[in-house]
């Protein structure tokens, strides 16, 4: 059981920083928010387990501005949200507003 663990663990990481070198052409200020995503995981017990369950909720939506002005901007605001240790009310409002805002199908 504890093998598995850390083997879902490096995967984890393996795939957080393949996110942040697919980015770094792109400009250091994007590959620093998506850095700073490892931010969410922290603490133990429950804290650990909201941040697991936040963190690829974050990671996925950072995705979608890549190549857009104020990719950066957008991951920040949605690791800010994901910080606040709330029952995901805040995140979740967050992921709805980055929905909106990065919907490319919405005319401007």
């Amino acid at each position: 059981m504890a093998e598995r663990c850390f083997a879902d663990e490096w995967a984890r990481i393996d795939a957080w920083l393949d996110a942040v070198r697919a980015v770094a052409a792109e400009g250091a200020a994007l590959s620093a928010e998506l850095l700073a995503n490892q931010r969410l995981i922290r603490g133990n017990g429950e804290t650990l387990a909201r941040g697991l369950d936040k963190f690829p909720c974050v990671m996925a939506v950072a995705e979608r501005p890549r190549g857009r002005r104020g990719a950066a901007f957008w991951v920040h605001r949605l690791l800010e949200a994901g910080l606040k240790d709330d029952p995901g009310g805040t995140l979740a409002e967050a992921l709805r507003m980055a929905d909106f805002f990065l919907d490319e199908t919405r005319v401007a």
